[in-house]
């Protein structure tokens, strides 16, 4: 969620785990100084890396309340998360099986 004042003051409420780095990230977004935006982070649990970038939705409500000087929110369900949000465990393998001709361990 996202609201700017009327004087342009952002107030930015989300879910991070870092939120003196997803400020840093916006400021540098949106070129905007430290007075212009505030990242509040409520209670969180864990999240396998993903709460802890400014992802594009983040970006576009902010942008979107800073145009029009209003509160805006978005949400998403926690399988739409974890089918779009990045994860920071990056993985990539291979494995070979040594199985017979009927597709059985030996």
């Amino acid at each position: 969620m996202c609201e700017t004042t009327k004087k342009g003051k952002s107030i930015f409420t989300t879910s991070t785990q870092n939120p003196f780095a997803l400020r840093a990230e916006i400021m540098q977004t949106f070129s905007l100084e430290t007075t212009d935006i505030q990242v509040i982070a409520p209670d969180v649990g864990g999240s396998f890396g993903m709460k802890g970038t400014l992802y594009r939705e983040d970006a576009a409500i902010i942008w979107a309340s800073r145009k029009l000087k209003r509160t805006l929110c978005w949400s998403a369900s926690r399988s739409e998360a974890f089918i779009s949000d990045e994860h920071a465990r990056a993985m990539h393998g291979q494995a070979r099986l040594g199985l017979d001709s009927k597709g059985k361990f030996p």
